[in-house]
């Protein structure tokens, strides 16, 4: 066993010694057993209920691959108008228009186990490969304290990728920025690019984004997703302006409310 696992697997238990403490405490011993008991049974149940649900889901994700090869663009357009487009520079935007597919794979074992899999075409000209998949585990420790948890965090390995020469690698042209040697107001131009993804560990999520975007994919291409979003906008900014301060005249007026307008 390793350091980092060695380490991560006394966590793991002194918290597990935390939970059962507080149950006693809470509950009394005599209930405390039985209780921690129905606590495992009910995450047991939803973690079986998402497992039956990935694998009913392949044969229908199978169908839709097989539906979309037939539609232009589908998986690039559908990045640029995900939640993701945020993220893209525009050097990404070129290599991800050659992308023929996006899948996400899950562990018939354990469904918190998934890849994340970009496969492109032979015309790439920023890097060689036509396919990078980037996979995501729920380290042992985790599953021998927690074998059931569905928010159980996951750990991923980085991805090496051949670029064709230092004026295509992008991770070098915008390498993602190091947030913990900057200070709160700190200027930086972006996030880097976008295939910081897979060359680094993925400490701010964008695997699990993702997944949705790969789950909502039709919603997204078609903008259905947009529907409605226009409604719940106007109601935010009319909440917004109910509280919205009023400064005052002067420094030394304190700061009021504005009041609601009322019919």
């Amino acid at each position: 066993m390793s350091d980092r696992d060695a380490k991560l697997e006394k966590e793991l238990l002194t918290l597990e010694e935390a939970k059962s403490e507080m149950l006693s405490k809470t509950f009394g011993e005599d209930k405390a057993k039985k209780i921690d008991e129905i606590r495992t049974k009910l995450a047991k149940s939803v973690f079986e209920a998402r497992k039956n649900q990935v694998e009913t889901q392949k044969a229908t994700y199978a169908e839709r691959k097989e539906i979309l090869k037939n539609v232009e663009n589908f998986w690039p357009l559908t990045l640029q108008k995900s939640t993701i487009a945020q993220e893209l520079e525009e050097d990404d935007l070129e290599a991800l228009s050659h992308i023929t597919d996006l899948t996400v794979e899950y562990s018939s074992e354990d469904p918190r186990d998934y890849s994340v899999i970009f496969t492109f075409d032979g015309k790439n000209p920023y890097f060689k490969e036509t396919e990078l998949k980037k996979s995501f585990t729920v380290h042992e420790a985790i599953k021998k304290s927690t074998p059931y948890d569905l928010d159980a965090p996951v750990f991923t390995e980085k991805v090496a990728i051949s670029w064709t020469d230092d004026k295509h690698n992008l991770v070098k042209k915008s390498p993602k920025p190091d947030m913990s040697k900057m200070e709160e107001y700190d200027d930086f131009n972006s996030l880097g690019s976008f295939f910081n993804f897979f060359t680094s560990e993925d400490d701010d999520g964008l695997g699990e984004r993702l997944q949705q975007v790969y789950e909502s994919a039709i919603d997204i291409f078609a903008g259905i997703e947009e529907l409605g979003e226009s409604s719940d906008d106007e109601e935010e900014d009319s909440e917004d302006d109910a509280d919205e301060v009023d400064l005052g005249d002067s420094e030394t007026d304190m700061p009021k409310k504005k009041k609601s307008k009322k019919n």
